[in-house]
């Protein structure tokens, strides 16, 4: 079978069974991270993952919360080893499609979106026309993720900060230009995640937006010698990995046009009980 670029980002072996310590499933802490912000009360019954990989986070969802999953993935071989995985699982459907500006407003309303690590590809892997520039990156992003408050009440969202060498924004400048374009865009952000570099087991910590300069400045580079990914703060070396997707925080997010809808239904639930309330008092004194 022909490999893609990205066929082996995903890894279904958990940690415990791999032998290498060093190793990190960074899809099995992100899904870990996740799991524990949903709360049964937001009934997520369905989810779009756009760059669903091999899907995982399709496989997940359905299994610990019984949803309907569908997935993008607009590389064909890695599309074809995703269905080879899921086998018959009847509530998981993939896509062989990719997304982009011009034909994201095309896809079905859901309960949650997955959108992770894909953004940063804009402008070079789709969209190459409409992004010249770090400049062109965040009005782009802005708008792109704009359009998905029309479709889904969640937001579960990853961004990297380098396409091919080309920083759209430093390391050290994360918790400003993310929270901004997710708030420009629409989408209210109500759980940040990330990773723990103090605990033995790698994993995420949870911070609600109104500490936000509480996080700490993780910053990361590639080392050419080793070529592997330097983690640091400050001067102080946290971690050496394969790669930089440590340093990505998570973000889980609400739509902000879902919280006016949900206003508006309020408010005429309300005046519709409160009209056949005194619809009902009048019919009787008139009795």
């Amino acid at each position: 079978m022909k490999k893609s670029r990205h066929s082996n980002y995903q890894n279904f072996i958990e940690s415990k069974y791999i032998k290498n310590k060093n190793y990190i499933n960074l899809d099995e802490i992100r899904f870990d991270w996740i799991k524990k912000i949903i709360k049964s009360s937001d009934k997520i019954k369905s989810i779009t993952d756009i760059g669903s990989n091999l899907g995982y986070m399709c496989l997940k969802f359905n299994e610990h919360f019984k949803t309907q999953s569908v997935g993008y993935e607009y590389e064909k071989p890695t599309f074809i080893k995703a269905n080879k995985i899921k086998n018959k699982i009847k509530d998981v459907k993939y896509i062989n499609k990719g997304l982009n500006i011009s034909n994201l407003s095309k896809i079905k309303k859901t309960d949650l979106l997955v959108h992770l690590n894909v953004l940063h590809h804009a402008g070079h892997m789709y969209d190459k026309k409409l992004i010249k520039s770090k400049n062109d990156w965040t009005k782009y992003s802005i708008k792109y993720l704009n359009l998905l408050t029309k479709k889904s009440k969640y937001l579960f969202f990853q961004t990297g900060n380098v396409n091919f060498n080309k920083n759209y924004f430093e390391n050290n400048e994360t918790f400003n230009i993310l929270p901004l374009i997710l708030k420009q865009a629409g989408w209210k952000i109500i759980k940040i995640g990330n990773i723990d570099f103090s605990k033995k087991k790698i994993g995420y910590k949870s911070f609600d937006p109104r500490d936000i300069n509480k996080i700490p400045i993780i910053e990361c580079k590639r080392e050419k010698k080793t070529n592997k990914v330097i983690y640091t703060r400050g001067k102080k070396i946290l971690l050496k990995y394969e790669s930089g997707f440590l340093q990505r925080p998570l973000f889980w997010c609400v739509s902000n046009n879902y919280i006016k809808d949900a206003r508006k239904l309020y408010y005429i639930s309300w005046w519709l009980y409160h009209s056949i309330n005194k619809l009902v008092i009048f019919k009787k004194k008139k009795i």
